[in-house]
């Protein structure tokens, strides 16, 4: 009867690190994003998903749900897949590294701008061209030269969620 204990014990603890090291962690928020560009404007609630992997958006125009996802090395939307700098190009953003858009969307530094002023979640970066503000609940990007404007709000979560 003892080696069944010890069998089960260890079948156990296996499942557990099994299943608990093959979890990630994701954040989901609710969101106001936008998006304006020369050639490109997107402007709506939606949800934003981050995992160590990849970036998702999910924006309701008109009631219809309108998903980019932002993988590694491409960005996916609504099904049609590109290379980030093909993407990029795009939308008039073929100017900057193919990773500022992940950056902004988690509120990270930028670094083709000068040191962030601030902490590492409150922090504003800026020059003459640029404005970049990263707080709690607001990303703002803004590019005077090319008229780029990138706007992420983070909406109250419903209520009994939090």
């Amino acid at each position: 009867m003892g080696w069944k204990k010890n069998y089960l014990y260890w079948v156990g603890v296996g499942v557990v690190l099994l299943l608990g090291g093959c979890s990630y962690k994701t954040s989901t928020d609710n969101i106001y994003l936008t998006i304006k560009t020369p050639k490109y404007r997107l402007s709506d609630q939606g949800f934003l998903n981050i995992s160590p992997n990849q970036k998702e958006l999910i924006i309701y125009k008109e009631f219809t749900p309108y998903k980019i996802t932002i993988g590694k090395r491409e960005i996916c939307e609504s099904g049609k897949c590109l290379s980030k700098g093909a993407f990029l190009k795009k939308v008039g953003l073929s100017d900057y590294p193919p990773e500022t858009l992940d950056l902004i969307l988690e509120g990270k530094p930028l670094p083709f701008l000068p040191s962030p002023e601030g902490n590492s979640t409150t922090f504003i970066q800026k020059n003459s061209r640029f404005y970049y503000q990263v707080t709690k609940t607001k990303i703002f990007f803004r590019d005077k030269k090319e008229r780029v404007l990138i706007s992420l709000r983070k909406l109250s979560p419903p209520r009994g969620k939090e």
